[in-house]
């Protein structure tokens, strides 16, 4: 099958999305992507070959990759969020320099994922877009720090919000 392109993805092996993924490949008659776990990612084991073209997808349906990345072992909890976000970003960048280093092609790029995997910043993007979004002090690129719920309720009540939505940072829409 020469001439197809050699494609990576990085994910859930065992995942939905993955399969979805795969599925599509072979619909449009391509071969299947080579997959690479975010556990290797994570720890640093993930290696790239030139010429291939690696394209990002979540490690939010790993176990593994979870407790690497929040240090929760209880994926219910939404503990962590914060760190889950760090790391990913970190490991994203990392990931970058790697197959690039390779002479691999990256679909994704790392600094849009740093924003779109934050609500506070994607919120501030959307604004700044014309996109009507609700107002939010806690929102956008810059908008104060949030370490607890005295400062949510101290911010909200300058601009005199009586009633909020209240959403993890970080993470899924469906967290928390």
């Amino acid at each position: 099958m020469t001439g197809h392109p050699r494609l990576v993805v990085v994910g859930d092996p065992a995942g939905r999305r993955v399969a979805f993924f795969q599925d599509a490949l072979r619909s449009a008659g391509l071969p299947g992507a080579r997959v690479v776990s975010w556990p290797e990612v994570l720890r640093g084991a993930a290696r790239f070959a030139e010429g291939e073209t690696v394209r990002l997808d979540s490690p939010g349906e790993d176990p593994e990759a979870d407790r690497l990345l929040r240090e929760v072992d209880d994926p219910s909890r939404v503990e962590g969020t914060g760190r889950w976000y760090a790391r990913f970003v970190a490991a994203t960048a990392e990931l970058a320099r790697s197959v690039a280093a390779a002479g691999a092609v990256l679909v994704d790029d790392p600094a849009e994922l740093a924003e779109l995997f934050d609500k506070r910043l994607g919120h501030g993007l959307l604004r700044a877009a014309g996109v009507p979004v609700p107002e939010s002090p806690t929102s956008g690129p810059a908008a104060p720090a949030v370490r607890g719920w005295a400062d949510v309720r101290a911010l909200t009540a300058e601009p005199g919000l009586r009633r909020v939505f209240v959403k993890l940072a970080h993470g899924s829409s469906a967290s928390g």
